[in-house]
C-alpha cells in the first residue's frame, strides 16, 4: 500500500484541500481527512477514471486531469532513462517533489544537462513545475534542469 499525498485546488469551493490517494488496488481517496470513496483507472471512462461514489463524481474531472498529470510526472524519469541508457544510473524522488538524477561518474555533467535540455519537452506531458536536479555518481558538482518554470 502507498499513500500519495498532494493538494488540490477544486473549481468549487475553490480552496486548497489536501488529497490523500491510497493505492491499494484502486486509488482511495481522503479529501480534508475524509474518506470520499475510490477511483478506478478506466481508459473507456468519459475521464479516465471511475466512481460509483456519489462524494467522488462532481470532482472526478479535475481529478482525473490531476491524476494524469502526476501519472506523467511519475513516467519522465522512466522516459529520461531511456532516451539516456549510457549516461543515468539512477534516479529519486526528493521530499518536496523535484526529481534527481544520478549519471555515471565519467559523465560530462554540463554538456549532458544541455543536451537534457534541448531534447527533454519531448518527453515533458505535464504542465507542473519541475526541476531536475543532475549529480554525477561519487562526484561534485550539480545541474539544474527547470521544467515549465
Amino acid at each position: 500500500m502507498n499513500t500519495d499525498p498532494f493538494t488540490y485546488i477544486p473549481i468549487n469551493p475553490g480552496e486548497p484541500m489536501l488529497i490523500h490517494l491510497i493505492r491499494d488496488g484502486e486509488f482511495k481517496v481522503i479529501i480534508g481527512g475524509s474518506h470520499q470513496g475510490s477511483v478506478v483507472q478506466d481508459d473507456s471512462a468519459e475521464f479516465g477514471w471511475r466512481t460509483e461514489d456519489p462524494l467522488l463524481l462532481e470532482v472526478l474531472p479535475d481529478l482525473s486531469m490531476v491524476l494524469r498529470e502526476r501519472e506523467a510526472m511519475g513516467n519522465l524519469p522512466y522516459a529520461l532513462k531511456e532516451m539516456y541508457p549510457a549516461e543515468i544510473i539512477a534516479w529519486e524522488w526528493t521530499e518536496d517533489g523535484q526529481l534527481k538524477i544520478i549519471t555515471r561518474p565519467e559523465t560530462d555533467l554540463k554538456a549532458f544537462a544541455d543536451m537534457v535540455r534541448d531534447q527533454v519537452n519531448e518527453v515533458v506531458l505535464f504542465e507542473k513545475d519541475l526541476i531536475i536536479y543532475l549529480f554525477k555518481e561519487a562526484g561534485s558538482g550539480v545541474e539544474e534542469i527547470h521544467i515549465n518554470c
